[in-house]
């Protein structure tokens, strides 16, 4: 299945300023241009930019998360790190919840 269908690309914003080899961000892949291939990676990361059902307003902070991780210094050892960008939310909290639910199955 195709996953663009779910996500929107990782704003370039939030990574443009890291050059460091050595930063968590250099060591991934990172849905930009083209969704990462999902084959073999240990971990995905995906944010979910909808507040409905939350005590929290403000649908930033899968970004804000993502400009701390993505300075980090890598871990040592050896695994594939995807980042497959914002899920776009659905058209009530339910069906967002269906997303993230279909997103995890194709994952697993």
């Amino acid at each position: 299945m195709d996953l663009t269908i779910f996500f929107s690309p990782v704003d370039e914003v939030i990574y443009e300023s890291i050059s460091s080899p050595a930063s968590f961000f250099k060591n991934i892949k990172v849905y930009t241009e083209k969704i990462p291939d999902i084959k073999d990676a240990h971990m995905a990361i995906l944010g979910v930019k909808d507040e409905r059902g939350s005590q929290y307003q403000g649908t930033s902070a899968p970004d804000e998360i993502r400009k701390k991780l993505y300075n980090l210094k890598r871990g040592t050892g050896s695994y594939k790190v995807i980042d497959l960008g914002n899920l776009n939310p659905g058209h009530d909290l339910d069906e967002t919840y269906v997303r993230i639910s279909e997103v995890c199955r194709i994952l697993l």
